[in-house]
């Protein structure tokens, strides 16, 4: 019964902290919105892959994998119009 406490105690804190990240990277994807692609590039690198839209929009997306307990994957994808600028933006956390 001690045991099963742990688990359900290490369970808590793991969720916790893992939407304190996920609110942070939201924030960071809310200040790109308005902002140009290229500037964006410089700062996170390259992106994992990008993707045309029957709009003309272009979508970059960023993957990483992570895990505490078990392996984790978020993407972040930012939508940008043609003159460059991010109009939208997702994140995605997943079990890989």
């Amino acid at each position: 019964m001690n045991q099963l406490k742990n688990i359900i105690l290490l369970g808590l804190i793991f969720c916790y902290l893992a939407s304190c990240g996920t609110t942070q990277r939201i924030e960071a994807l809310e200040n790109y919105i308005g902002q140009n692609i290229d500037n964006i590039v410089l700062t996170k690198g390259v992106a994992t892959s990008t993707f045309q839209t029957s709009t003309g929009s272009k979508i970059y997306e960023w993957k990483k994998v992570y895990g505490i307990i078990g392996k984790n994957c978020w993407a972040e994808r930012l939508v940008v119009d043609k003159k460059g600028i991010v109009t939208q933006y997702a994140l995605s956390v997943l079990l890989c």
